[in-house]
């Protein structure tokens, strides 16, 4: 995955996210469920922000952000998120992540190896954990419980 592209996204991968602070917006989702799976799951190369383009949506066609009334935000604001979901782990390593939504873990665990969030804000939620790794990763904004962290040095 090189972006994630909001234009190709669901009327159900919008959802509304509260940051911690009681700020509630609403994001254009990527989801991943890792079922269960350790280690199988690895992106490596950037991934980059597309927003949602007019021109590329029709008004009466089906499932889309435009024609789903449930839909209820301006979708040129929108910003896109992660959530990694299930039980295994997700792991990010020698990349940089540019979408401005939140990278959440909701189950499992999240690794960040070596890893430049520069936008997103890391969440640990509903018992995900994010595992950090390598003395190259930068990540500007972490919420979780104190339980669910873990720093890890290159060596380990």
């Amino acid at each position: 995955m090189a972006a994630i592209n909001i234009n190709r996204l669901n009327p159900n991968d919008i959802q509304e996210f509260d940051d911690g602070n009681g700020v509630k917006k609403y994001y254009a989702f990527y989801t991943i469920d890792t079922k269960g799976q350790n280690g199988g799951f690895a992106f490596t190369n950037d991934i980059d922000e597309i927003k949602w383009d007019e021109k590329y949506h029709l008004n009466d066609a089906i499932n889309s952000l435009k024609s789903d009334s449930l839909v209820n935000t301006n979708l040129s604001t929108l910003e896109a998120g992660f959530i990694k979901t299930g039980n295994g782990t997700l792991k990010f390593s020698e990349n940089t992540l540019r979408y401005n939504g939140p990278t959440i873990s909701r189950g499992g665990a999240l690794e960040l190896h070596n890893v430049t969030a520069e936008n997103t804000a890391l969440y640990a939620d509903k018992g995900g954990k994010i595992l950090i790794f390598g003395d190259k990763t930068s990540v500007k904004k972490i919420y979780m419980p104190l339980t669910a962290v873990k720093l890890k040095s290159s060596e380990s």
